[in-house]
């Protein structure tokens, strides 16, 4: 992955403060040894709070990565939320001269439709219903590490845990014998852990 983000020029990201290009801004900045440039798109259709998240998403990259050749570039739009490839270009493309862009990363995901017309559920309000949580991301994800250190699937049930007295071992023993929990490969390292402090 970062060979596909390595440019060693100035470049350009287009970052609207969604999840896609949040990640795709972070693996740029990881990688280019030149300058950033970072564009986005203020939409008055959404109140601009899409300038308010992608400031902060830039931030926090910068912030993680160390990198700070970086400029961020907010263009005002009067309608409505721009869909699709072509406005991303064109935006960009009046400054790709003057500030020496050689490349522009896009990741570009289509507009939602107006009406939902299929059936979905909502698992993350379904299991929280019962009591299960969602947990954060690993320290180790957002310096590079393994794409399931992001725990986006990662689920525990909190509703039988004590804050600041619950230990992980004595949890996993009341469903598992101590044998198969020896099993876990990070049972010596995980079975004092306490939920609220050096648990999730």
């Amino acid at each position: 992955m970062n060979k596909l983000f390595k440019a060693d020029k100035n470049c350009a990201v287009c970052v609207s403060g969604g999840a896609d290009s949040a990640l795709m801004l972070y693996k740029v900045l990881q990688n280019n040894k030149e300058h950033t440039h970072i564009f986005t798109y203020a939409n008055n259709t959404l109140m601009l709070k899409n300038v308010t998240a992608s400031t902060a998403v830039v931030n926090k990259c910068v912030e993680l990565t160390g990198n700070h050749r970086v400029t961020h570039h907010v263009i005002h739009n009067e309608g409505d939320k721009p869909n699709g490839v072509d406005p991303l270009f064109d935006m960009v493309e009046p400054y790709s001269v003057s500030l020496g862009i050689k490349t522009l990363f896009i990741g570009v995901t289509k507009n939602p439709p107006k009406e939902v017309t299929d059936k979905f559920v909502d698992f993350t309000a379904l299991a929280l219903k019962y009591g299960f949580h969602s947990i954060r991301a690993r320290k180790s994800f957002f310096k590079g590490g393994s794409y399931g250190g992001a725990e986006w699937w990662h689920f525990q049930y909190e509703r039988a845990l004590t804050r600041g007295v619950s230990k992980f071992g004595e949890e996993l023993l009341k469903v598992y014998s101590l044998d198969r929990c020896k099993r876990f490969v990070y049972w010596e390292e995980a079975k004092d852990c306490v939920f609220g402090k050096n648990w999730f």
